[in-house]
């Protein structure tokens, strides 16, 4: 095996603890993987500890504070009450020295480091057979993708910025090593986070019998659909989308409060479970946004509010509260997460496949019915009735204006909606396309890489505002 050295923060010592198996790291100078990895069960348990990185020390990753950061930026929810390093997010003038930003931007690359060590050494471990093999790669390269997939939704302008796609991507880490690393070019990015989902797709294909909250091939497939529908190819898109969909093994839950519980829902493709309050995968949504107990960090806009309240009969409303109507004081909270010391985060979920598979249908003008379906299967819950629905001969213009409706109402505080923009933006070639006042194109929607990427000859964004 040959030697590598981790990152001195990242793993130094390696303890197995706890139900779950996750990794806990110490603090130390360095450890040579020959010193720490050294059987299948020490694998399987470094596989495991990326999973457990993607949630963020106090939801600083996935477990809410990257969905929070598009939110901010995409002004879905209120400045009312912000401060600090939120303040200059939503601002849309966040420096390097934002410590929100900062916290957010190591942890992804974490879990990338823990994946390309596995990569590298698995061939050569004894005591597992080739299937083994083949799932714990297809598991690190659908860990790896994902999170350089998020870090290039943030950090960079999206496919279709330039016509090449040279624009500035992200830094890359395809190996395990701690050199400087300047970025790469979009189109690398994007290349490599492709290759690495249809790898993982091709090698989880025998399926994961890990069970709940680990990668499979339906999550490899639900994510390239995302990729191709935020770069516009929805030809793509409505394919692998219909894939995962007509595979079967997801309901659309009834229920509007499933989605975010524990152990209740049966929309998740891929999920985060939360087996206790300890161990809550979400906290970053709760810590910001519950507002059953204090008032919340984070408020919602008055425009994504009235969007459900100007329509009689949307029980999507029940995820809203309006506290002090009608004065200088009034506010808007957001209900999902009220009540829950603990949830189950779907990541990607039917309910988001859905809509990408219904606008995906319309912009290639196929399959009509099964684009006005998808619609409708969300109307008829969020109504309770067929009222709403779409008409049987609806148009492509009617499909896609209401699926994009449906994104925004249906994946409130998300993260999803900036990046819609962006994509229509580009779709549409609109100069005039914007975001509460801001051009969909500005730096100041993309955020600036921390200091720890303040390295000789590393370009950052330099936002300075909208």
């Amino acid at each position: 095996m040959k030697k590598i050295l981790f990152y001195p923060l990242i793993i130094a010592a390696i303890t197995f603890t706890g139900c779950n198996d996750w990794l806990e790291i110490e603090e130390q100078d360095v450890l040579l993987p020959e010193e720490a990895l050294n059987t299948a069960d020490d694998y399987e348990k470094l596989i495991n500890s990326a999973y457990d990185v993607l949630r963020g020390n106090g939801g600083s990753f996935l477990g809410g504070r990257s969905q929070l950061f598009s939110e901010l930026l995409a002004h879905e929810v209120s400045n009312k009450g912000l401060t600090g390093n939120k303040l200059e997010v939503y601002r849309r003038n966040p420096g390097f020295f934002n410590g929100e930003i900062g916290g957010y931007y190591q942890e992804p690359y974490i879990a990338i480091f823990r994946a390309n060590v596995l990569l590298e050494e698995i061939e050569s471990v004894e005591g597992l057979s080739q299937a083994e093999i083949d799932r714990l790669r297809g598991e690190a390269f659908f860990l790896r993708a994902l999170c350089h997939f998020d870090v290039l939704n943030l950090f960079a302008q999206p496919f279709g910025f330039t016509d090449d796609n040279q624009h500035p991507g992200i830094s890359l880490r395809t190996e395990a090593s701690q050199d400087a690393k300047l970025r790469s070019t979009f189109e690398e990015a994007y290349i490599q986070i492709e290759s690495d989902f249809l790898e993982a797709a091709s090698l989880l294909a025998d399926g994961n019998d890990r069970g709940f909250g680990f990668a499979t091939e339906n999550a490899a497939k639900a994510y390239l659909a995302k990729l191709y529908f935020l770069s516009n190819q929805y030809q793509e898109a409505f394919t692998l989308s219909n894939e995962v969909i007509s595979s079967g093994e997801y309901n659309l839950d009834q229920d509007l409060t499933h989605r975010f519980s524990q152990g209740l829902s049966s929309e998740g493709i891929f999920v985060m479970p939360s087996l206790n309050f300890s161990d809550h995968r979400g906290a970053g949504f709760t810590n910001n946004f519950r507002s059953d107990e204090i008032e919340p960090i984070i408020k919602i806009s008055e425009e994504v509010y009235e969007l459900v309240a100007e329509r009689e009969g949307d029980a999507r409303l029940n995820w809203f509260t309006v506290a002090n109507e009608d004065t200088s004081d009034e506010e808007i909270y957001i209900t999902k997460y009220n009540g829950l010391s603990f949830f189950d985060v779907p990541l990607i979920h039917l309910t988001e496949l859905k809509l990408i598979r219904a606008e995906s249908a319309a912009l290639t003008d196929q399959e009509l019915s099964t684009a006005i379906g998808d619609i409708n299967d969300i109307r008829e819950r969020a109504f309770g009735s067929a009222d709403q629905n779409l008409s049987p001969n609806a148009n492509t213009t009617s499909i896609i204006n209401a699926a994009r409706l449906e994104r925004r109402i249906e994946l409130v505080t998300e993260g999803n909606y900036l990046h819609d923009v962006k994509r229509v933006g580009i779709l549409e070639n609109s100069s005039n396309l914007r975001l509460d006042g801001a051009i969909w194109s500005c730096p100041g929607l993309l955020l600036e890489f921390p200091t720890l990427e303040t390295v000789e000859g590393f370009v950052g964004n330099n936002p300075n505002g909208c």
